[in-house]
């Protein structure tokens, strides 16, 4: 099994940063290639990509994680597995944030599901803004 992640595109990033708005959307596109080393006939042991939107605080006080949206990507039967995604920032969502004692931060996260192995990952920080709010 090959050891790349998955690509991402993604819709609206501004300095390396994936935009949204409390009640947008966050949109792109994923594609992981098939595997290389298959042997015919062999199937891959790669099962799909989930795709998490979530928020974590950070900082002093109690921490919380939560995701607040997700979609599952199957794969075929050699591995591969490409697709679109949309997934919703909930209307009552709280808007990133950095202070000096507390933090509350956004990430897309594409995780690969591979079958008795450690799944793979990769993640995206995002910013979430009220609506009607402006980048920077």
């Amino acid at each position: 099994m090959g050891d790349h992640l998955p690509e991402l595109s993604i819709g609206h990033v501004v300095d390396g940063n994936v935009i949204a708005e409390v009640g947008g959307v966050v949109s792109g596109y994923v594609h992981l290639a098939p595997d290389d080393d298959l042997q015919p006939g062999e199937e891959s042991r790669v099962r799909g990509i989930r795709i998490e939107l979530g928020y974590a605080t950070e900082g002093r006080g109690d921490l919380d994680e939560e995701t607040v949206a997700s979609v599952d990507l199957p794969s075929t039967v050699d591995g591969a597995v490409s697709g679109h995604f949309q997934l919703t920032v909930p209307p009552d969502a709280p808007v990133t944030y950095y202070g000096h004692l507390f933090g509350l931060v956004w990430e897309l996260r594409a995780i690969v599901d591979i079958e008795m192995r450690l799944d793979r990952s990769a993640s995206y920080s995002v910013v979430v803004l009220p609506q009607g709010g402006s980048v920077w």
